[in-house]
């Protein structure tokens, strides 16, 4: 590693000024600024790409200004595949390492959720949010599983149907294997805020039904696509009447589910439609 950065040690000497950063880019306003501000590199990077000194003070307060043109080292955008590789940070190309090459699921979800989701929720950080969180070369990151070699798009050419034992286990994310990932997101039962229903208490329902929430969450926790799940969480009874008789149903409450289970199954909703008794819902019939 040190025969291969030792030559670049050289170069400061003929560029040390500043230039405006040319990948990894998002336009604020009309301010250029790098996509991720923050990766690892290697500690030699300030030595090999230098700030012109006379302007280094302004440079760098300006480079925490979203309102201002962002500088990186001159010498940046002369080796650039070095620098990407190398000294990402240094050269605002952070976007282009395996920590960051992959997207979002939802990006917008991601960003009004803030990075804060990257500490406090790291299992949807990694599944929905990996770009924003530096996660992408995690194995389960946006629901894929990484490549492990930098040339798999090229050698993919050369194997496009990913039949080599190469290709299988180092190019996962370039032949689309998700044999990294663990079992596939399951619908579970509630575990908080239960209260339990039906004639022998067995059935598990939320103590409250609805409250206020933020509209990215059906793009952060997802239902088994296979499961039919959300017309049994809507309903207590599928195929009975909420109430045969309304107006008792109200005024006795639902304790009466518990105190006379008979008279529930006659009368009220306490999610007994699977048991034998119940008012049945009338088929419709024609004229």
């Amino acid at each position: 590693m040190f025969a291969v950065i030792l030559p670049f040690f050289f170069l400061p000497l003929t560029f040390a000024g500043n230039a405006d950063i040319e990948e990894c880019v998002k336009l604020v306003g009309d301010k250029r600024r790098p996509i991720v501000n923050s990766c690892p590199e290697d500690p030699v990077c300030s030595s090999i790409f230098v700030y012109d000194q006379q302007d280094l003070p302004a440079v760098l307060a300006n480079n925490l200004r979203e309102d201002q043109d962002y500088k990186i080292p001159e010498l940046c955008n002369k080796i650039k595949d070095f620098a990407a590789k190398t000294c990402p940070r240094t050269c605002a190309m952070c976007c282009k390492t395996k920590e960051f090459n992959c997207h979002d699921v939802s990006p917008d979800a991601c960003r009004r959720l803030d990075r804060n989701i990257c500490l406090t929720v790291p299992s949807v950080a990694l599944s929905m949010c990996p770009f924003t969180c530096g996660l992408c070369h995690r194995p389960g990151a946006a629901g894929m599983c990484p490549d492990e070699n930098e040339n798999c798009a090229a050698i993919f050419y050369l194997d496009p149907t990913c039949s080599t034992d190469f290709m299988k286990r180092s190019c996962k994310k370039t032949c689309r294997l998700t044999d990294c990932l663990p079992v596939s997101a399951s619908d579970v039962d509630v575990e908080e805020c239960v209260k339990l229903v039906g004639i022998v208490g067995d059935k598990k329902r939320p103590t409250v039904n609805s409250c206020p929430e933020d509209p990215v969450c059906s793009s952060i926790f997802v239902y088994d696509q296979q499961d039919i799940v959300l017309a049994n969480n809507l309903k207590e009874c599928s195929t009975c009447f909420l109430s045969v008789n309304i107006d008792a149903c109200q005024k006795l409450g639902r304790n009466i589910c518990t105190i006379s289970p008979s008279i529930a199954l006659s009368i009220c909703l306490c999610g007994f439609c699977d048991r034998p008794g119940v008012q049945m819902k009338a088929k419709n019939v024609g004229p």
